[in-house]
Order: structure tokens, then sequence, then C-alpha cells
């Protein structure tokens, strides 16, 4: 039995006790009354948000638009390329190159296969000048409104990269005579497209070397048939062999036909009676025309500019250095050994195998 003083000295206990348990019974009623409402929530995973769910006709800063491009793919850049807005082209062409190599350091170097047709910077007559950008050389004709040739090499370094978004094309301020920006339209609507002679895919690693080849004197008029043709054939076999370890030292040019003169309509832009390309392919280490020995091949093509062209194989329209030399008025291989040429010039058209050293 309890005595009144037992009572009394037990109630000064109870008070902490049913605080404490208070407290426990608040904290677990918490926790479940929390979890139930989180609970509620669906859960949600974050997901990059689709490139094509942006409206590409609203003003993006770069700060906005930094992180969306570092994962960009090339398809969907080439997606893009077609709805860009001029603000969207004007960024991404800016943006910097986003492959692992990074971009080369590039120079001017004297041209692989030599100065054709003597062509020099301030050629007063402008029909030989010649420009020296990154990447490539040209000789251009301000006469014909038109390259007489451009000149560059490939090696695994230039492939490696992304494509920048297609930029307009661009006057070349070291070009004398007059120049044919101002008719891009009408070259499209007489069924003819402005063809790069030194393609931007042959120029990925630099992004100033890449721009180059957007100037217009590197430009040339050319039909579809032709550029989306053999033409772009023989460009895709040239990077596949550079793919394999090889470097290919290109040289592309045009043939006009002074007495049959071929203009764009309504303008006084020549189109070439026909296109070439000469690609010297040679093992890594051959940095100019004297190191070319037996352990090189070289291809040469001469495609006509007609709209009827059916035959997409670059094969079919193979040539020799020697017929082109006698066709352009040129010395192809002027720079090369004198054995060597010999070899060179009169070697059967089509490809031949590469020995490796």
């Amino acid at each position: 039995m309890q005595t009144p003083e037992t009572k009394n000295k037990r109630r000064p206990m109870q008070l902490p006790m049913l605080l404490g348990v208070g407290a426990l019974v608040l904290g677990i009623g918490g926790s479940v009354l929390r979890d139930r409402m989180l609970g509620a929530q669906p859960a949600t995973v974050e997901k990059p948000l689709p490139f094509d769910a942006l409206p590409v006709n609203e003003t993006r800063s770069t700060e906005f638009m930094q992180p969306v491009a570092a994962v960009i793919d090339d398809e969907t850049a080439s997606k893009l390329a077609r709805r860009a807005d001029p603000k969207m082209m004007s960024y991404m062409g800016d943006r910097p190159d986003l492959s692992a190599s990074g971009s080369t350091q590039t120079t001017k170097d004297v041209p692989f296969f030599g100065n054709l047709d003597g062509a020099t910077p301030d050629d007063h007559e402008h029909r030989h000048t010649l420009l020296e950008h990154p990447g490539l050389t040209i000789s251009y004709s301000g006469q014909r409104r038109t390259a007489n040739w451009v000149s560059w090499d490939v090696t695994e370094q230039d492939l490696k990269g992304r494509p920048l978004m297609p930029r307009q094309l661009t006057e070349d301020p070291r070009a004398g005579g007059p120049q044919w920006l101002g008719k891009a339209d009408e070259i499209i609507d007489a069924k003819l497209i402005p063809l790069q002679l030194c393609p931007p895919q042959d120029r990925l690693s630099d992004k100033t070397a890449q721009q180059s080849t957007y100037l217009i004197t590197n430009v040339v008029p050319s039909y579809v048939a032709v550029a989306n043709g053999p033409w772009q054939d023989f460009e895709q076999h040239c990077r596949g062999l550079v793919k394999q370890g090889f470097v290919c030292h290109v040289i592309a040019g045009t043939i006009v036909d002074d007495l049959h003169q071929r203009t764009v309509p309504k303008s006084s832009i020549f189109i070439p009676d026909a296109l070439w390309k000469a690609v010297l392919v040679s093992p890594p280490g051959v940095r100019s025309a004297s190191d070319v020995d037996e352990h090189c091949q070289l291809l040469v093509i001469r495609v006509p500019n007609r709209p009827d062209i059916t035959d997409k194989s670059w094969q079919a329209y193979t040539t020799t250095a020697a017929a082109l030399d006698a066709t352009t008025g040129l010395n192809l291989l002027m720079s090369f050994k004198g054995d060597i040429a010999d070899m060179l010039r009169k070697a059967p058209a089509g490809p031949m195998p590469v020995p490796m050293r």
C-alpha cells in the first residue's frame, strides 16, 4: 500500500517521462507523415533536354547554349542546320571544338605540288592571284571569278573533330577583282550549287582552317550531279585512305574554255567546263614533293561539269598527270624528282596498291 509520502515522491518523476514519451511519439508521427507526403510525389529521373524541344526562333544566350552544345551530336547538328535562324548559326559557327584532339596550329606552307601557274599576291591582271589562308592555298582568277586551283593536305589529325554549323559564304579580303558572293542565290536557281573545292570535312580539327573553306575564292559553280556524284565519291575515298594511316596531298582546280564561255545567268561568273583533282597518297613523313618515292601513289580525276552526269563512281573519270597537263597547260609534277615524276606522269589510270614502308 502506497503511503502519501511515496505518491508525492514519484509524482515529480512522471512529468519528465511524459515529456520524453510525447517527443518520441511526435518524432515518429512526423517521420511517417513526411514519408507519406513524399510517397505521394511520383519519382522523377533527370533526363537531358532533347535539343529538338528547344524553339529555334527564340534568342538564346551563350550561357544557356553552352551546356547543350557540349553534348550535341553530329546528327542533331545536321538537323539543326536546316532549321537554324541566323542568330543560332552565328553562335554555333563560333562554338569551340568539342573533340578530345583539340585544334592544331595552322601555318602557311608551300603548296605540296608547288605554285603551278606562278600566282602572286600582287597580280595586277587578276588572273592568277595567290591567296594563302590557314589550311589551304588558292590561285584565284578575278577575271573568271573562279579558282584556278586550291591546294591542301589531309592527315588523320585533320579529320578529328566536329563539323561547324553551316556558315554563309564570305568574301575573301585578299582577292583582287570582283567576287560573286551576292550571286549565290542565282547559282542555285540555275541548278548549280556552290562547290567548295577544299571541303570543310577535310578541316575538322582546326576551326580557323575550316572557316577558310567558306571563302568565296574556294567555291566554284558546279552542277548537282557532279558535286553529289563522282566528286563526293572521290572525297570520301581519299578520307578513307587517310583513316587507314596515309596522308593525302591534294590539289583541285577548274578547266575553262575561253572560246566557248559559259556563265551563270545574269552574271559574269564563269562556269567551269570540267573539274579536276590530283591526290598524292603517301605514308606519313612525306612532307614535300622531293620526298616522294615509289612508295607513293598518284590519283587524278577529271570530271566534266555537266548536269547529265550519271556515273557516280570516281573511277569512271580517272586520268593521268600527262593527260591533265596537256589539257590545262600546267606541269602537275613540276616539284617532283625527275625519275619519280616520269614514273607517275604516265601511270595507268585507276587505283593502284599503296605499299607501306
